[in-house]
């Protein structure tokens, strides 16, 4: 079963397996790199482990401008953006993805008229502060709304009323911001290729095996024991490649079909010969035999080539080469095998 763990957990769990009385300190930047470098690694051979990246987000990693909540999205496709309340609410609040036209014009329309510092604002909308980009954190503080005015207004909102959009520069415009005391989640598709503690780390025992022999291949590697890296290589291989196996077997959603136990069953409505068994049922000499086929005599012959004609050339007739090769069939008005 697929688990989350953090980063800095899973480069703890990792160290025991691979490094059980300890990293020396000189190895500890080497080894947090490599385990990194081998869930990059698995990600770009398995594409089944690129659609589990999950980011999350809260006020200090994004900034405020004209009411929406803007940050450094990841090098990837984003499958779905939703704010949520930590540790008290189920509820997903998700945002809509748009163009980054439409966010445009959304922000346009919430900037600020009244630009005015006493008396001091209480509505982020007559705010002079909403034509300035400010740190989340600080977007929480008056004039800014309260944290209940600003909850109910973003939960009583319809569901296209929340967007978002995607720069050129993989930044992430969402609209409007999220509360105050809320988080945004992130699920993407793709590559991660930097790997910091809080980050979330798909797991399974299978997939922290690879890992840990990825990083013992590297260790062995930096060690010049070029016997113990071949190894572990080898270890990591047959990893990747059971990984690869359950990725088609359980994730491949167009599973191979295989109809060949079911070829007479297919072939009787198109064609006759089918309905008993080739090469005998139908007293196949060699010269030819024939069946009765809808009120008109099938014949059908066997051999290494047709005879130059059928026995009766005014009735269909069918010739099986016993050599293998194309069926041909008798056609009647060019008295001739096609």
């Amino acid at each position: 079963m697929i688990e989350y763990q953090a980063f800095s957990t899973f480069l703890t769990t990792v160290q025991r397996l691979v490094a059980p009385e300890d990293l020396g300190e000189e190895l500890t930047p080497f080894y947090r790199d490599q385990v990194g470098n081998a869930l990059s690694d698995i990600q770009t051979l398995i594409p089944w482990f690129r659609t589990f990246n999950v980011n999350v987000y809260t006020k200090s990693d994004v900034e405020e401008f004209c009411s929406a909540s803007i940050f450094n999205g990841p090098v990837g496709k984003i499958t779905a953006l939703f704010a949520y309340l930590p540790g008290r609410e189920c509820k997903k609040l998700y945002y809509k993805r748009v163009s980054t036209g439409a966010v445009d014009c959304w922000m346009e329309r919430q900037r600020c008229v009244q630009c005015t510092f006493t008396p001091t604002s209480t509505n982020i909308y007559d705010s002079p502060y909403c034509n300035y980009v400010i740190v989340g954190e600080d977007a929480c503080e008056p004039p800014y709304l309260t944290g209940t005015e600003d909850t109910c207004r973003f939960t009583s909102l319809d569901d296209d009323d929340r967007i978002y959009a995607v720069g050129p520069d993989y930044r992430v415009y969402a609209a409007p911001r999220f509360p105050c005391d809320y988080s945004l989640l992130l699920h993407w598709q793709g590559i991660r290729r930097k790997w910091e503690d809080a980050d979330l780390v798909p797991v399974d025992q299978q997939l922290r095996e690879s890992v840990v022999n990825y990083v013992e291949h590297k260790l062995a590697l930096k060690e010049r024991n070029s016997v113990a890296m071949a190894e572990y290589y080898q270890i990591y291989a047959v990893n990747l490649r059971m990984l690869k196996y359950r990725y088609h077997e359980e994730q491949d959603t167009e599973l191979e079909r295989d109809c060949s136990a079911a070829i007479d069953q297919l072939m009787a409505p198109f064609s006759p010969a089918y309905t008993g068994t080739p090469y005998g049922g139908f007293g196949v000499y060699g010269g030819g035999g024939t069946i009765t086929v809808g009120g008109g005599i099938l014949q059908v012959y066997t051999g290494a080539a047709p005879p130059a004609t059928p026995d009766d050339p005014t009735e269909a007739a069918i010739f099986y080469p016993t050599g293998g090769g194309s069926i041909q069939q008798w056609d009647i008005p060019t008295q001739t095998w096609l």
